[in-house]
């Protein structure tokens, strides 16, 4: 029984350990605890609202009363009667009991309201627009996924090379003094090589600190604790956008960019809008049907007596605003130019949407650029080291060449991580832009990530 619980709680702690190592995980996770999209989900579902709240007015409208009344009254009567020259007195007194019980019942339908009617199809096109903001959070939550977790892959990779920089100039500090204690190099050699390692201790405190931050992110947008994630195979494919040219990428952003529709979507809203505010000044015609019922039962003094009224009506009534105080009128031209905004807008929105478009589309070109050149300029950086490293054991050049050889490759290292996480993200940016990124993206990302060789962060 004891090793059964061992074992559980082992399972659970190295589940917990490796937790939200997959990609796919995170962005699952993310789903169900992003705070940002459930705040859009929930906009989302109080906007769908909209129409059936519309509709109200174009449907039936019943109603029913219900009253039961009691009174009871006391009356006290004093006067006086001459009759000739004798006064008599008229004193009386009356005592009332009356109990009343009513009820109604009423239902009124409009016939011809053409501003209800806008109304509601307005409402209907803004529940519209908010299914569209609901698909654009989820496209910029799988793009802010990605982006955190790159962002922990390339805060891990900036600090192995920190690290890595540290450790090679501590062994090239320690190689210094043995070579001063011989009489090969002077002490100013020793003084570079000091600096730069204290330089490079810097570096990885501060390389370590970033690597924390980012981990706590990926926390904050999934609402777990993360404590492994899995690195890019280093056999990662990095190729041309698909389809090659920028304006087929246009072509694909002005058709299905979310931004972009959401802005033409709200420009028939404000049309709706403009209609009905000017179908404010026709008259609106509303049938009605009520019945009530009511029974009251009265006692006055030995006397009683009994009523009851039944009571159905028919009618039609026309209700015809000929002057609201300048209301209506107002909200006309509020109207008119709430739509002139909207249509303003969607210009602007296209025009961003497609400068964004083509400037995405030449970041990745220039990306696919840089991952070679950044690559070839680590091989580069690697021979130039092993050559001033030859020279300064031949005692052809210093250690200050040496450590700025090093300080080159470890460089070359980090522009060539950072330049091939820009690539990554900023191709999905650009599937975004056109309106063709979804789910699947992040699924086909994940498989070129190495779970085999997932970082912990507590072992950076």
């Amino acid at each position: 029984m004891k090793i059964r619980l061992l074992f559980t709680f082992y399972a659970l702690a190295l589940s917990f350990n490796t937790y939200g190592s997959s990609l796919t995980d995170i962005y699952q996770l993310a789903v169900e605890n992003d705070q940002t999209l459930k705040t859009v989900a929930a906009n989302t579902q109080a906007d769908q609202e909209i129409s059936a709240i519309r509709r109200a007015s174009l449907l039936p409208q019943i109603s029913g009363r219900a009253s039961y009344t009691l009174i009871d009254q006391d009356t006290d009567n004093r006067g006086q009667t001459f009759v000739g020259n004798t006064v008599i007195d008229n004193n009386r007194s009356t005592s009332t009991d009356t109990r009343a019980a009513e009820f109604s019942l009423s239902l009124e339908q409009a016939l011809l309201d053409r501003s209800a009617w806008y109304d509601f199809k307005q409402g209907k096109t803004l529940a519209s627009i908010a299914t569209l903001e609901y698909a654009k959070a989820e496209q910029d939550l799988i793009l802010r996924v990605a982006q955190t977790y790159f962002n922990v892959l390339s805060a891990i990779d900036q600090l192995k090379a920190s690290n890595a920089e540290e450790k090679a100039l501590k062994l090239q500090l320690r190689q210094t003094k043995q070579r001063y204690d011989v009489g090969l190099i002077s002490i100013n050699d020793v003084h570079d090589a000091k600096a730069a390692y204290d330089s490079a201790v810097a570096n990885a405190l501060n390389a370590r600190g970033i690597v924390g931050v980012r981990f706590d992110a990926l926390s904050v947008l999934t609402g777990q604790d993360h404590q492994t994630v899995a690195p890019l195979n280093r056999t990662f494919p990095v190729t041309q956008p698909e389809p090659a040219t920028r304006e087929e990428w246009v072509d694909f952003a002005l058709n299905n960019n979310f931004e972009l529709a959401i802005s033409r979507r709200s420009i028939e809203a404000a049309e709706l809008n403009t209609l009905a505010r000017k179908s404010d000044h026709l008259p609106t015609i509303t049938g009605s049907i009520n019945y009530s019922d009511s029974n009251t039962d009265s006692d006055i003094d030995a006397l009683s007596s009994d009523s009851n009224t039944d009571r159905a009506s028919i009618s039609v009534n026309l209700n015809w605003p000929i002057y609201t105080g300048g209301r209506t009128s107002a909200l006309k031209r509020q109207a008119y130019q709430q739509e002139q905004a909207s249509r303003d807008n969607a210009k602007l929105v296209e025009r961003n949407v497609v400068q964004a478009t083509r400037s995405l589309h030449l970041s990745v070109v220039t990306d696919v650029a840089q991952v070679k050149a950044r690559k070839q300029a680590i091989i580069s950086n690697q021979s130039a080291l092993e050559a001033t490293q030859a020279g300064y054991n031949a005692g052809t050049r210093d250690i200050v060449d040496v450590v700025n050889a090093q300080r080159n490759l470890y460089q070359a290292q980090r522009n060539y991580a950072d330049a091939l996480y820009s690539y990554i993200l900023n191709t999905l940016e650009l599937k975004a832009s056109a309106g063709t990124l979804n789910p699947g993206d992040i699924a086909a990302l994940e498989k070129w990530l190495d779970p085999e060789n997932s970082v912990m962060r507590d072992n950076l």
